[in-house]
């Protein structure tokens, strides 16, 4: 399943496969032991020749890596906790910074589901 968050002027605008929580941060539900690739896009807020410099990732209660091409990050998510957050920092060619959060939990109903498999 393809995880995908697209930013334009406006801010994080395009979701597919991530929910928002109440506070409308993106939020991801996790079996337990699953491993995620969420693609977060650039592109459309880009200025022409503008690209990613740098792109950071750290993670409370689950683990984050990151890694980046020109115009688009990818996130590796694995091992989540109950709760997880991961901030995202992103550095443009201009010296922009952008930072987000996301968060991660475990599905209850596939968590309590697997405590009563035989």
């Amino acid at each position: 399943m393809r995880h995908y968050i697209g930013y334009t002027s406006r801010g994080e605008t395009v979701f597919r496969n991530v929910r928002q929580d109440d506070e409308g941060v993106p939020l991801l539900l996790f079996a337990e032991n699953e491993t995620r690739r969420v693609e977060i896009d650039l592109a459309p807020m880009l200025d022409p020749g503008e690209t990613i410099s740098t792109a950071t990732a750290s993670g409370s209660g689950i683990t984050a890596s990151i890694s980046n091409t020109a115009t688009a990050a990818t996130l590796t998510l694995s091992s989540p906790s109950a709760w997880g957050e991961i901030t995202t920092t992103i550095t443009l060619s201009t010296g922009d910074v952008i930072t987000s959060l996301i968060r991660a939990r475990i599905n209850a109903r596939q968590a309590s589901q697997a405590a009563y498999a035989l």
